[in-house]
């Protein structure tokens, strides 16, 4: 135009003829004779998005945003894409459709998570899309203009899958600091919810500080696998409880001893979750009704279980006196410490090492008389058999000798007793036998 000057472009389309004609402020993105469809994608902002943003289907560029613009309320952002024929006919009723953020990094109870795109998404951002059971005969093309939610990443599209949200009000009495809007709402390390708002309550007259958390469930994650038709009896037989407001479930759940507390769920970040548990050694708590929301009941963390044991131990050793109790330790040792230094006492164990020295000698000297004697013994018992030998067995003499054998060999069996006794009790010469410091 710069060298033939402004002019007027038309594209011809089928239909009725006419003759007069709205020109468009801008050129048409699409040229009409390009095979493939337009679809609109919600969202709540618009982001990254503008005209030329690329959309992919497993890593190809199958189309683009022609149009980004305010829906008609206002509420929302709405962006017009185009995906070209014949990827046009991937695009079904469950279609689900996600941004590609070139460097999404979040911090939350499951620690730090970062993640980076391709270059090109770094470049210019883009859409994905995703269509689950494409060859299902019953699954169609979506007709042209048909619209779908633009969810922010691929982990939003299985929250925004839950269409239903009960919401419940949790009363802390501990700290939660590390506990954010946003955080999981657990049980056994399933998602069953979300934190919504933290608040702060203040009673003047009770003197005492609370912290409202609000939460929302979501009931169809806590409906039992396989147990979809018992859960449906269940809501049918409590229809008139359900319309009151009444949530029969969670008050059975919480007669079970269902509870709710705060859980580190990162060492390195500090974050919280809440963690919901069944907790059937507590006391009985019901779900209160009342207020804007109902109330399940709590537990203190298990930090703060910790820190109060802290101080009722640091507590109850303050009551001790301890003082006193170390001013007598202290007479104690003193004492202790004057008896082993006195003159006396190192005078008695210079006479118990003499005693011990006499004692050894003694035994010495024993075992030697006592071991002579023995073989005095045995030596005449050994003359006396052979003089037996040449007596005849029914002379008078050779009776007595018998008998005086039997009795030297009873004082020989004496004098090994004697002998062995001594042996494990030498303290016996002083003390005699049972005496001080003899053993049974």
């Amino acid at each position: 135009t710069l060298m033939a000057g402004n002019y007027i472009a038309v594209e011809f389309a089928a239909g009725k003829p006419r003759h007069r004609f709205t020109g468009l402020e801008q050129p048409p993105r699409i040229s009409a004779d390009t095979p493939g469809r337009s679809f609109v994608l919600d969202s709540d902002a618009a982001g990254a998005l503008k005209y030329g943003t690329p959309i992919y289907f497993r890593d190809i560029q199958v189309g683009q945003v022609v149009d980004v613009r305010l829906s008609d309320d206002h509420q929302r952002v709405q962006a017009e894409i185009f995906i070209d024929a014949p990827y046009d006919r991937l695009v079904r009723e469950h279609t689900h459709f996600w941004r590609l953020n070139a460097i999404d990094l979040s911090l939350g109870a499951q620690g730090v998570s970062l993640k980076v795109g391709s270059l090109t998404t770094l470049l210019g951002g883009g859409i994905t899309f995703e269509t689950a059971n494409l060859n299902d005969p019953a699954s169609q093309p979506s007709p042209a203009g048909a619209s779908f939610w633009l969810h922010k990443d691929f982990s939003s599209i299985a929250e925004g899958s839950y269409t239903m949200r009960h919401p419940y009000l949790l009363y802390f009495d501990d700290s939660v600091r590390g506990l954010s809007v946003g955080a999981p709402v657990e049980i056994r390390g399933i998602r069953i919810g979300t934190v919504t708002d933290i608040k702060f309550d203040l009673d003047l007259d009770a003197h005492r500080v609370r912290i409202p958390v609000i939460v929302e469930f979501d009931p169809e994650r806590l409906v039992p696998y396989g147990a979809e038709a018992e859960v449906k009896k269940f809501i049918a037989d409590h229809a008139a409880d359900i319309a009151k407001g009444r949530r029969p479930a969670m008050e059975a759940l919480i007669d079970h001893g269902l509870r709710a507390r705060l859980k580190t769920g990162n060492l390195l970040t500090g974050q919280l979750y809440v963690d919901v548990d069944f907790y059937p050694d507590q006391a009985p708590a019901q779900l209160k009704y009342g207020g804007k929301y109902p109330e399940i009941p709590t537990l203190p963390s298990v930090a703060a279980e910790l820190e109060k044991s802290v101080t009722e131990i640091v507590a109850n050793l303050k009551k001790l006196p301890l003082d006193k109790i170390g001013q007598e330790l202290l007479g104690t040792v003193q004492g202790t410490n004057r008896l082993t230094n006195a003159p006396e006492w190192r005078e008695t164990i210079r006479s118990l090492d003499a005693a011990l020295k006499d004692s050894r000698q003694l035994m010495k000297t024993a075992d030697a008389k006592i071991a002579s004697l023995t073989g005095s013994v045995e030596k005449s018992l050994g003359s006396a058999v052979r003089v037996l030998e040449q007596i005849e067995p029914n002379a008078p003499m050779a009776v007595d000798i018998g008998n005086a054998l039997e009795e030297l060999a009873v004082a020989a069996r004496s004098i090994r007793t004697l002998t062995d006794y001594l042996e494990r009790h030498p303290e016996s010469l002083f003390y005699g036998k049972g005496g001080h410091g003899a053993k049974k």
